[in-house]
């Protein structure tokens, strides 16, 4: 085989892991290129691919070193990235040029390259999630945001008329979880990761930054406050959230009641709104 050829050959293979697979499947198309398949390690090329992308995200790795961490431990970073290659190369999308951006294109990637039902594969979903909550909180945000925290001292109101309109305190960021995500990161942290030991049990997770507080709580909520605060976006009255999540828009009192507490635990203030027809 001419070495020209087979540099080039493989240059192409690392810079566009599609053409790989399609030599996998048609070993003829290398043929055609001056190439004998029996003598070109196709999985070399592929995994190298894979390595080739993961240093070019070295910067990622200090924002999410968890996640890269857990990619190692499972033997799952070579394969994920050389996928990430082909996944870019065919959308046509060049990787962003600031590391926030680059990122958020991982993480999304991740999150819909994971399998759930695969234990590893679901923690790196959690620890992925988890860590990007902790960048996207800890950035500023692109517009200012109203300052809503005087609001937040005013003393709760004991009865929620339906025409109130939630607001959140401050920055959230919500995610159902398979595991306990503190516990994850923890456990990471350590010199040989207890992976094996981490129950997986889903539960519902707020991650919240106060416009007052520098520090990101991270707050286990339940399934009402993970749908409830998903639907607050400032305009909602509190009959729109319930009859969002399948109520009357006349709200009972239990509905009422487990808003409170939401703004018991400080992430949600109310303001009047405007009269509502109820049914």
């Amino acid at each position: 085989m001419n070495a020209r050829r087979v540099h080039a050959v493989l240059a192409a293979g690392v810079e566009n892991p599609t053409l790989i697979s399609g030599w996998r499947a048609e070993p003829a198309r290398l043929i055609r290129l001056g190439i004998d398949p029996a003598g070109f390690d196709l999985d070399a090329v592929w995994k190298f691919s894979g390595l080739t992308i993961k240093v070019r995200h070295n910067a990622v790795r200090q924002l999410l070193p968890g996640t890269f961490r857990l990619m190692t431990i499972a033997g799952l970073e070579i394969g994920l990235f050389a996928d990430y290659a082909a996944f870019r190369k065919a959308s046509g999308q060049p990787y962003a040029a600031t590391t926030t951006q680059r990122t958020h294109d991982l993480v999304e990637f991740i999150t819909g390259w994971i399998d759930p039902s695969v234990p590893l594969h679901a923690l790196l979903g959690d620890i992925v999630r988890h860590e990007h909550a902790l960048v996207c909180l800890n950035t500023p945000p692109a517009l200012p945001e109203i300052q809503n925290d005087v609001a937040c001292e005013v003393a709760r109101v004991v009865a929620l008329p339906p025409s109130a309109v939630p607001e959140i305190c401050g920055r959230i960021a919500i995610h159902e979880m398979h595991c306990d995500p503190l516990g994850l990161a923890g456990a990471l942290r350590q010199a040989v990761p207890p992976l094996a030991d981490i129950p997986l049990q889903a539960g519902y997770y707020c991650y919240w930054r106060s416009n007052q507080q520098l520090e990101i709580a991270v707050v286990e909520i339940d399934e009402f406050g993970f749908y409830a605060l998903s639907l607050v976006d400032g305009s909602r009255s509190v009959a729109d959230l319930s009859q969002a999540m399948g109520g009357r828009r006349r709200p009972t009192r239990r509905f009422t009641r487990s808003l409170a507490q939401l703004e018991d635990l400080g992430l949600l203030t109310f303001r009047r709104g405007r009269r509502v027809g109820v049914a």
